[in-house]
């Protein structure tokens, strides 16, 4: 049992937890474990205290390294807005839209070319092939189904085969691990333009200065600082997950939410999966605004991998759920130093 995922290109520790005894140590290709204690149950995601980062920030300008380091200093003071970063929204293709969404509304034929015929993030070269294949094919489960890598594809095409006109029970048929994610994408995206609203109404009245930042193809607003009452205000606020049972403590979060589900063609009552059976929205509630915690930031060095420019040894605490990418992509924003993620988003 992992209570967490780890990026695959960090070196990163976390706790797992296996059934039985068990050796002292394993190892295998680019990990090994140790075992540390006992515990009456396997671990969950809800054992996590936090995640710690320790990150290098390379190829900046020595003026840059200094304005980033200061920007970095001030979100352990003001915070930033708890937006759920881009690893997030993986189902979520630019100009087609969200799996999850289109499993709420029911259109399930684009719920299925989504899924068996348009790459997503992350996807290898053979499922990319296969997935072009299944665009230009479409309609033929039987060949598809002989052309399918194992796994989830070939699942539910071969259910496709058999029942050729079924595309909802095609769709409840997905793994539903895949399916949670796909919703859970889909709510997270709503959340954030929820709470992107809801700041921007907080903010007007007091004149503080927003930016821009880019999540998911959606603008969302990020401010500097913010003035003492303000923050004391937003610091323990909170907006919950989208949910068709939601009730709001706070007005302005309800119509800001509800405003946002307009503009998706969406009310309350659609955010839930009725004709799924494997799979359902989560509920909850999520810090508005996110505080890293034991920030430290190094001076400024010499890059040694990129001679000529510096770089900043940065290393900060954030609660579960939270996006260390996002912290720094907001930092280097707000320090008018332009980064690139690997998605293209600024």
């Amino acid at each position: 049992a992992f209570p967490a995922l780890k990026d695959r290109q960090a070196v990163a520790v976390q706790f797992a937890s296996v059934r039985g005894e068990g050796p002292e140590r394993l190892a295998g290709k680019g990990w090994e474990a140790q075992r540390v204690g006992r515990a009456p149950r396997p671990l969950s995601p809800h054992d996590l205290q936090g995640n710690a980062f320790i990150l290098t920030l390379r190829d900046l300008s020595h003026e840059e390294a200094h304005r980033l380091r200061a920007a970095l200093q001030e979100r352990a003071v003001h915070g930033l807005p708890n937006y759920f970063d881009r690893q997030r929204f993986g189902s979520c293709i630019p100009g087609e839209g969200c799996i999850g969404k289109a499993i709420l509304v029911g259109q399930w034929e684009k719920a299925l070319r989504l899924f068996l015929a348009t790459p997503l993030p992350g996807e290898g070269t053979r499922v990319r092939s296969f997935k072009t294949t299944a665009g230009q094919r479409w309609g033929e489960w039987a060949l598809l189904a002989s052309l399918a890598p194992r796994g989830p594809l070939r699942s539910v095409l071969t259910y496709l085969k058999d029942h050729p006109t079924d595309l909802r029970g095609a769709v409840d048929r997905i793994a539903p691990n895949l399916l949670s994610l796909y919703l859970s994408a889909y709510q997270a995206w709503l959340w954030n333009a929820s709470a992107g609203r809801w700041l921007e109404t907080l903010l007007g009245p007091t004149g503080v200065a927003t930016k821009c930042l880019v999540v998911a193809g959606r603008s969302l607003p990020l401010y500097a600082t913010l003035p003492p009452a303000l923050r004391g205000r937003l610091a323990g606020a909170s907006l919950p997950l989208p949910h068709h049972r939601l009730a709001f403590a706070d007005e302005t979060a309800r119509a800001c939410m509800l405003a946002v589900l307009a503009e998706e063609g969406l009310a309350l009552r659609d955010l839930k999966a009725r004709h799924i059976t494997h799979a359902y929205l989560g509920r909850g509630a999520r810090p508005l605004l996110l505080f890293p915690q034991s920030l430290t930031v190094g001076d400024a060095q010499p890059d040694d991998r990129f001679p000529g420019r510096w770089k900043l040894g940065v290393a900060f605490t954030l609660p579960p759920g939270s996006y260390a990418t996002l912290l720094v992509k907001a930092s280097a924003l707000l320090a008018g130093v332009q980064v690139h993620d690997e998605g293209g988003e600024q």
